[in-house]
């Protein structure tokens, strides 16, 4: 299981993503106006070898910076910011769309890299709850707290 972790966490560090919102502050469902603030990567989930649901909290690798933050803005622009290992940083800044409950056009921190869009699962005021399905390895999930 652990090396699970490990590969889930390594995995959200260097996967394009893309994500899906909700405006009800009490269900699922799309719109850019819900999701616009900024939000701070708080989990990353997926499911283990036994197809089990698992969540692990996502941690500081650089003292006093949270490892992923994104902005998404009125406007239909975001910006992302992302701190790995010593220290080192990304950034990203583009344009997302909202269609229902899912936004596309957000690569995290990967340079040049693909967005695929994301599915939002849950969406309140606080919490922002993201599911993605890479090829090689299914489901897995993000979840932001806003900040």
């Amino acid at each position: 299981m652990k090396k699970s972790i490990l590969y889930l966490l390594m995995f959200v560090l260097t996967i394009g993503l893309t994500t899906s919102c909700s405006s009800d502050d009490d269900s699922s469902g799309g719109s850019e106006s819900g999701i616009v603030g900024k939000w701070n990567l708080t989990q990353a989930g997926g499911y283990d070898e036994n197809g089990t649901l698992f969540f692990v909290d996502v941690f500081q690798l650089c003292p006093g910076k949270n490892y992923l933050e994104v902005e998404f803005f009125a406007d239909g622009t975001f910006h992302s910011e992302m701190y790995e290992y010593e220290c080192e940083h990304d950034s990203s800044s583009g344009t997302y769309t909202v269609n229902g409950n899912i936004l596309t056009g957000i690569a995290f921190g990967d340079e040049g890299g693909e967005a695929e869009p994301l599915t939002i699962e849950e969406l309140t005021s606080t919490k922002l709850k993201l599911k993605g399905t890479d090829d090689e390895d299914g489901d897995f999930y993000l979840v932001f707290t806003r900040m």
